[in-house]
């Protein structure tokens, strides 16, 4: 998905669907590079997995601690490299978008809610990556999606520090559920996703397709959506309700960029 969304800034920032010379390896960056923050990540919280999520590679026994951590810096390594085949500034910011996520899994994850927004912009410059690959600059519409992203992620990772609970806190961990509790952090994601809503729909009434009176519409019909997803969460901040509110807010996330690249491409034929 986050090679994709280096695609898709592609195609916000020249607003057509970017050349194979551009979209290869863009495409390859993103993916390796999450690909090596996902393993990097798995390797130092392999005890934490082991309550939360056992199914993972490496407390399910399929994957070693130093065949990941192997694994997870060569696929740094091609991702960088990659990267180099883009322009100076796209390969500026992937690499520190990578070494932004290693910081959060090494330190970030005792810093509350700054540790989240951390991972939030590691993943949501992705866009402003892809943009750099064939425009000089960052245009008015990916600055917006970027936005749109952060906040959207931010609220994931908290949601999700509401799921990770109880494993966060038995291996020391001090996400925002942690410090504050988990009612704190569902009142902030729901803030998080609710920001991410008008933004979404600011964003592609001034720079998308231009959608004139549809826009109030959109606003208030994007409002409703998340605030009627979120409301169980801030009713009961759980584990199930928290895995349940993420799987939903990703589904309405995936309909709003679809939406707004559809929009974009169609403002320009």
């Amino acid at each position: 998905m986050v090679a994709l969304i280096a695609v898709i800034g592609q195609a916000l920032a020249s607003g057509e669907a970017p050349k194979l010379v551009y979209l290869t390896p863009a495409f390859l960056t993103g993916f390796f590079m999450t690909a090596s923050s996902f393993t990097i990540n798995d390797y130092v919280d392999h005890e934490i997995d082991a309550i939360n999520a056992p199914w993972r590679p490496i407390p399910s026994g399929r994957l070693t601690r130093g065949e990941a951590l192997r694994f997870g810096v060569v696929l740094g390594i091609m991702g960088s490299a990659f990267s180099l085949f883009t322009s100076v500034p796209a390969s500026i910011v992937a690499i520190g978008s990578l070494l932004l996520s290693v910081l959060y899994t090494v330190k970030g994850k005792y810093l509350g809610l700054l540790g989240h927004a951390m991972v939030a912009i590691s993943i949501a410059s992705t866009f402003v990556f892809g943009a750099l690959t064939v425009l000089d600059g960052v245009t008015p519409l990916v600055s917006g999606v970027f936005v749109v992203s952060f906040l959207y992620i931010l609220g994931g990772e908290l949601t999700q520090s509401i799921s990770d609970y109880e494993g966060d806190k038995a291996k020391g961990v001090r996400s925002m559920a942690i410090i504050q509790g988990p009612r704190a952090a569902a009142i902030t994601a729901a803030t998080s996703y609710i920001l991410m809503a008008l933004s979404g729909a600011a964003t592609s009434s001034l720079y998308g397709a231009g959608l004139g009176p549809y826009s109030l519409m959109i606003v208030i019909g994007t409002l409703i959506a998340v605030s009627y997803i979120t409301l169980p969460l801030l009713r009961s901040p759980d584990k199930e309700t928290a895995t349940m509110i993420r799987r939903r807010i990703n589904n309405l996330a995936y309909l709003m960029i679809a939406v707004l690249l559809i929009a974009t491409l169609l403002s320009h034929w």
